[in-house]
């Protein structure tokens, strides 16, 4: 006898699968938007670069106005102001 095996997308419906991908983006967006407060509100500096570390990495996986996004919202969690070019 064979076991049955399948790939979990063919018994999801495509609006199943959209909901997860929206669930996979929120969490990247999620986790994005803590790794960069903590970058920013870290207690001492090797903190400051490994949480940045962190939002970086996740960053790669993002559009950038995804990211755009994501750090004005922190910058105004936090009340800081957009540095002025």
């Amino acid at each position: 006898r064979r076991a049955l095996t399948y790939a979990p997308d063919e018994v999801r419906t495509p609006s199943e699968r959209e909901t997860q991908r929206r669930a996979h983006t929120m969490n990247q967006e999620k986790a994005l938007e803590l790794a960069l407060t903590l970058a920013i509100t870290a207690p001492n500096d090797p903190k400051a670069k490994e949480a940045s570390a962190m939002a970086e990495h996740i960053a790669t996986n993002m559009s950038a106005e995804q990211v755009e996004s994501i750090k004005l919202k922190v910058q105004e969690k936090l009340g800081l102001e957009e540095p002025q070019s």
